[in-house]
């Protein structure tokens, strides 16, 4: 499996087990602050959305949902986010997220004039319908983990059978120099189980920005970022998920 190969050209892959992807942006805090005149514009000119909130009335934080069910925008005291539903209609980075995260740095360009760090987040999972987890739990991890990373990985605990429960741990990913590329990188896994749902199994790979952006490298770095976690995923990966993930059906 040549994983070089793939992070050089970014393949896109048919298929993928990514359940969600977000992107977070920081900004100096605006509790107890005023609005002041960008609110309306900053509504009109991302969303349509016709308002008329006084310069004086204090900052709240708020969500907007968006015609696209699988999309939605919050904006709170000191960051904003994007959430995208990947299970449903996810095409690409660039389809999905790059061309809808405009509203992140103009909020925080117009309204909160200032900016903080760019994160980003992709969960993926893997459910095992089972009721018998204590005896999957480490199998499961080793068909969905290449040996590397099941290597870094802490030692998971003993798990249960019965009732519902939830086992979380991290590790630092398996790239070199993140000072270098100016990325902060995470991965954690999360084990999700009910005697209904079965065992998922969420690997969710996380990266930020070193240092604060601003409105002129805000697109510049979120494209770094998509560009780690991909390294970091198709590093993390056993062969088998990538086979999988090849196949056309």
């Amino acid at each position: 499996m040549n994983r070089d190969e793939f992070i050089k050209k970014h393949t896109v892959f048919p298929r993928s087990f990514l359940k969600e992807v977000a992107v977070m942006l920081s900004y100096p805090s605006l509790e107890g602050k005023k609005m002041g005149d960008g609110m309306n514009s900053f509504l009109e000119e991302c969303f349509k959305i016709q308002s008329n909130i006084s310069s004086d009335e204090s900052f709240g934080p708020f969500k907007i949902n968006t015609n696209e069910q699988s999309l939605s925008f919050s904006f709170d005291f000191d960051s904003c986010s994007i959430v995208v539903d990947a299970s449903k209609d996810y095409i690409s980075f660039n389809d999905s997220i790059y061309r809808k995260t405009r509203p992140l740095a103009e909020f925080a360009e117009t309204v909160a004039h200032g900016f903080g760090t760019l994160s980003m987040r992709k969960d993926n999972v893997w459910v095992f319908p089972t009721s018998n987890p204590a005896e999957i739990v480490h199998e499961g991890l080793k068909f969905i983990l290449s040996p590397d990373m099941l290597e870094k990985l802490p030692e998971i605990s003993t798990v249960s059978n019965s009732g519902s429960w939830r086992l979380s741990t991290e590790c630092a990913p398996i790239f070199k120099d993140e000072n270098k590329i100016g990325v902060k990188g995470l991965i954690r896994l999360i084990l999700d189980y009910s005697e209904g749902d079965g065992l998922a199994c969420h690997v969710v790979f996380e990266a930020k920005t070193i240092d604060n952006v601003d409105y002129s490298n805000f697109r510049e770095k979120l494209i770094r970022l998509n560009a780690v976690l991909y390294n970091m995923f198709i590093r993390s990966v056993s062969d088998k998920v990538l086979e999988l993930m090849a196949q056309d059906d």
